[in-house]
């Protein structure tokens, strides 16, 4: 204990004037920072308010933040206990352990986020712990669909993370939460770590807050039905041991590549742990997120040095900044870049064309009109550039032109960076990958976010005008003004309720989070309005054919609005109860 209050004094110039800016720039109250080189903290401290309405500060030995996605290095290290006790092995097909998983299915794939699963955000949590459900109950409720082959392209998924944990604790025969207590938090003396939220550590934790303008609020403590994959809490101190911890393994496959979209692609991941480079050193870690949380994680082993930065609010900003000084502080300075521009040669970049969309995102549940937002990414276009070259998007949105380097990797004339792309089992380009962990899937024109938002307008703008006597008379014979005005009416109330209850109703830092404690049961009405506008538009088309009315080009524009925005909604999972 005095080693770490002693450490906890020896702050680096500037480093403390850095964590300030940053926390009140993105509006976090608390903060805390550890930073081990070997055997040693060489820097732990907490800054800020642990709980800002009771000005209770951070304390960096007892005060414990919320960790996120961190928590799946923790898992991972519980999953290969089992593995070395021979309980689990990493290429056994476990899709037995659970009915309807698909096959094969391995704990290979789980550990790298390639079980091809599709993603789900609603209904993920739940606001307290009577009302969780038992791991088991919520792997079996929310199972995904396979939607990429196993073992080939990398999705993000907490589901396989939750069920990695669940086959350790089935192995074991204990709770998953008790089983990180017993193999990892207690060996390590992580006394103010869990993956429960017992009240001893409640009481001196560091509250999840949101930013409401004028000061902060505490949000309630919940529980995560997919705990395994991002429930675990810790405070600076114990982060400092299990950086220590992670150092000293002797065995570092967790902390190697374990799987690639390609091997000249700059990113891959190991056991849990993605792995990339800063300052020109490579890393393994992982970052983490949820309402009134951020953190990070990074370990550089070749130096020997390791770090944790954790704030109470949701402000990756503020931990990144923070991240990026404690890195500049601690690491040498990063080596002169040597890259060259390649020699341009000869490709068929018609065969990349297109536009690809990130791959993790929900298919099956209406949260997936978040990507109309942009809250679930942005669609990428890939377009052809002269000597036969692609032209990629920068970040900034400035065109980074593309040479081909091989049958699918593509390596860039302006800077040091490289894509790759997959062909499908028929030769046909089916996903890009920016990067060894990051995939995008190709998708047609016609369902891109810019098309589907053309659709939307369309559609909006003649309801807007259907619902006016005025026009619906110029435009249509008297058989077929109400069923028109019943349809329009019934869209137009199915999208007004949709902002009542996705913007209105639910609290920003839910929307945030996916809708993970559900939607209100108001959902359960906004969703009968649209079923309703399809059977008036059935009704209109019915009578459209009975007349001679058909011949008329309003009456068959109005035909076709109604048709297309029935696709529309099907293509948004808006027809019916999809959450």
């Amino acid at each position: 204990m005095l080693a770490f209050l002693l450490l906890a004094a020896l702050s680096p110039p500037g480093l403390e004037d850095t964590i300030r800016q940053s926390l009140e720039r993105h509006h976090a109250p608390g903060a805390v920072v550890a930073l081990v080189r070997g055997t040693k903290v060489e820097y732990l401290q907490g800054h800020g308010f642990a709980d800002w309405p009771a000005q209770r500060p951070v304390d960096a030995e007892r005060s414990a933040f919320r960790t996120g996605s961190v928590s799946k290095l923790i898992t991972a290290l519980v999953v290969l206990d089992q593995v070395r006790q021979g309980r689990l092995r990493l290429d056994e097909d476990i899709s037995g352990r659970l009915t309807g998983l698909p096959s094969p299915l391995t704990l290979r794939h789980l550990l790298t986020h390639t079980p091809g699963f599709d993603d789900r955000y609603i209904g993920k949590s739940a606001r307290t712990f009577g009302e969780a459900l038992p791991l088991p109950v919520f792997l079996a409720r929310f199972r995904p669909a396979r939607i990429a082959p196993p073992g080939e392209v990398s999705i993000y998924s907490n589901y396989g993370f939750a069920l990695a944990g669940f086959l350790a604790e089935q192995s074991a025969s204990r709770p998953f939460a008790a089983l990180a207590a017993e193999r990892v938090f207690g060996p390590l003396e992580m006394r103010h770590s869990s993956f429960l939220l017992p009240t001893e550590l409640r009481q001196t934790a560091a509250l999840p807050h949101v930013w409401r303008g004028a000061g902060y609020e505490t949000i309630d403590w919940d529980y995560l039905n997919d705990a395994p994959a991002g429930m675990h809490m810790s405070s600076g101190a114990d982060m400092a041991r299990l950086l220590v911890h992670l150092l000293k393994l002797p065995d570092r496959d967790a902390l190697q590549p374990q799987f690639t979209h390609h091997p000249r692609l700059e990113g891959a991941v190991g056991w849990g742990f993605f792995l990339g480079r800063s300052r020109g050193r490579e890393w393994a870690g992982h970052d983490g997120g949820y309402a009134g949380a951020a953190a990070r994680l990074r370990l550089f082993p070749d130096q020997g040095v390791g770090y944790f930065v954790a704030v109470n609010a949701s402000a990756m900003g503020a931990v990144q900044e923070i991240a990026e000084a404690v890195e500049q502080h601690f690491l040498p300075p990063p080596p002169e870049p040597s890259w060259q521009p390649p020699a341009a040669g000869p490709g068929e970049p018609g065969r990349f064309t297109g536009w690809y969309r990130l791959a993790r995102y929900p298919r099956a549940t209406l949260d997936k009109v978040g990507l109309l937002f942009g809250a679930l990414g942005a669609d990428l276009r890939i377009g052809r550039g002269p000597d036969d070259t692609l032209l990629m998007p920068k970040l900034d949105g400035s065109p980074r032109r593309m040479t081909q380097a091989g049958p699918l990797l593509w390596d860039s004339l302006d800077d040091d960076y490289r894509c790759a792309f997959r062909a499908d089992s028929s030769g046909s380009i089916s996903h890009l990958f920016t990067d060894g962990t990051t995939a995008f899937e190709r998708v047609a024109w016609w369902r891109t976010v810019v098309a589907q938002r053309a659709v939307f307008f369309l559609c909006l703008t003649a309801f807007f005008a259907l619902v006016l006597g005025s026009v619906r008379r110029q435009w249509l014979p008297e058989l077929l003004r109400a069923p028109a005005a019943l349809t329009a009416h019934a869209f137009l109330l199915h999208f007004a309720g949709l902002g009542l209850v996705l913007q209105v109703i639910t609290p920003d830092f839910e929307r945030e989070m996916g809708f993970a404690y559900g939607l209100s049961p108001v959902m359960g009405l906004v969703q009968a309005l649209p079923l309703i506008g399809l059977i008036a538009a059935g009704w209109y088309l019915v009578r459209l054919a009975g007349t001679r009315a058909w011949k008329t080009p309003a009456a068959l524009t109005v035909a076709g609005v109604f048709l297309l925005y029935a696709g529309w909604l099907a293509e948004w999972n808006l027809l019916g109860w999809r959450y």
